[in-house]
């Protein structure tokens, strides 16, 4: 699988989209809506879909984040609490 390095204007539209979203996010929605095909608006696009799910994460309550947690480290092979 090849990696490839994002362009200097999509990083850059990517760091506008996520600091506007989390300081104007009304203004944010509207410029993300803009159709374009240029590097710099799915840069912008990308960084504002990254701050709303980065957000949405943050404002789970405290009981669901622990039980994240608590399943992804727990061996797929023990799923149940049955001695021999």
């Amino acid at each position: 699988m090849e990696e490839t390095t994002p362009s200097p204007e999509y990083i850059k539209g990517f760091n506008e989209g996520y600091v506007l979203a989390r300081e104007l996010p009304d203004i944010a929605d509207k410029l993300s809506a803009i159709k374009s095909d240029s590097d710099r608006t799915k840069g912008f696009q990308d960084g504002q879909k990254v701050y709303v799910l980065e957000k949405a994460k943050e404002q789970r309550p405290s009981w669901l984040k622990e039980r994240q947690i608590e399943k992804s480290n727990k061996p797929k092979d023990l799923d149940m609490d049955i001695e021999p």
